[in-house]
């Protein structure tokens, strides 16, 4: 399907369709849902709403501009091999760049978003993807991409927390380019007792922090209420096996925390290898700017010259799943 210059409002989608935006067409409305072996692509924008992508295998989205969104700009859930390459994000107003629930297999790389909100927020609990239904994250990989961040939040947000979900597990995130933000990574087990483990976050650089460096916590999410996001509980997750090898950070101010919540809802295995602050390696938890709470274990800070390996948890199946496979039915 070939969209020329224009304005267009409203389109769903359907399997095995290219929807190519050529440059000066402007979309307004779009549902992806339910869909097999389809794609946008082209140099055209996708403007004034927000775009849903849910239950969908193979879909890709890529080239494309997303801008001025009333809401989170982009929403994607139960997602399996699927991705968004070289998109361009930009929304200024306080609110999420793109959010996922419950993908498998799925990549979000060589990409710009500028948000007020997080940049890129994992496990979100966005209630346009059935925030009811717990799900599972297996195989993320966010590299290459450029994230300004204009007000409160992170430029990746690494949730397991607001639905229940079971787990977020075997996440990469490498190679990005944080210009602006709040908090650069945050990782937060929170409600419906998730473990998060398999995370490796290498390679990247962040400027321009106006809060903490890094956030890992096991937290009670009660306080933040409903707002679109489930039922809240008091019940937490817990984290482990979580690498941070070469990273980059540059600020006059900021500081990290690493707590968790109970002896079972706990932090464990957190490897700091190759950690600059202000193009200064960090040789110890003082250095690093890092202060451990209650119930948090095997904490390293390291300076292996050589690159670690990528940490894991589970492996993934080798056999090709389906979207229930990763999706548990409360």
């Amino acid at each position: 399907a070939y969209l020329p210059a224009g304005s267009y409002s409203g389109a769903t989608m359907k399997s095995n369709v290219n929807l190519y935006l050529a440059p000066g067409a402007v979309l307004r409305g779009l549902t992806v849902r339910s869909t097999t072996n389809s794609k946008i692509t082209g140099r055209g924008y996708y403007c004034c709403a927000k775009m849903q992508v849910y239950y969908n295998t193979n879909f890709h989205i890529h080239d494309i501009v997303i801008v001025a969104s009333p809401t989170t700009a982009l929403r994607t859930g139960f997602m399996l091999n699927s991705g968004v390459h070289n998109i361009k994000i930009i929304t200024g107003r306080t609110f999420d760049g793109m959010d996922t629930e419950g993908v498998f297999n799925y990549i979000i790389e060589d990409s710009f978003i500028w948000s007020g909100d997080d940049n890129i927020a994992v496990g979100s609990g966005a209630g346009d993807v059935d925030f009811r239904k717990p799900s599972n994250t297996d195989g993320l990989i966010i590299r290459n991409n450029v994230l300004k961040h204009t007000a409160t939040g992170r430029n990746v947000a690494l949730f397991g927390g607001h639905i229940g979900h079971q787990y977020v597990r075997n996440v990469l995130v490498e190679n990005n380019n944080g210009i602006s933000s709040e908090t650069p990574v945050e990782i937060q087990a929170g409600n419906g007792a998730p473990l998060l483990s398999g995370f490796t976050i290498r390679n990247n650089h962040f400027e321009d922090i106006r809060g903490k460096y890094l956030g890992i916590h096991s937290m009670d999410f009660f306080a933040w209420g409903g707002c679109g996001n489930g039922s809240i509980s008091h019940t937490t997750g817990a984290a482990k096996n979580i690498l941070f090898d070469n990273n980059y950070f540059y600020s006059s101010v900021g500081s990290g925390i690493i707590s968790g919540y109970s002896p079972t809802q706990n932090i464990d295995n957190v490897i700091i290898n190759n950690w600059y602050i202000n193009g200064v390696k960090a040789t110890s938890l003082s250095t690093a700017k890092i202060s451990l709470g209650p119930y948090v274990t095997n904490v390293r800070v390291t300076t292996d010259a050589s690159p670690l390996p990528i940490m894991s948890a589970l492996p993934k199946s080798s056999i090709m799943l389906t979207l229930a496979d990763y999706q548990i039915d409360p």
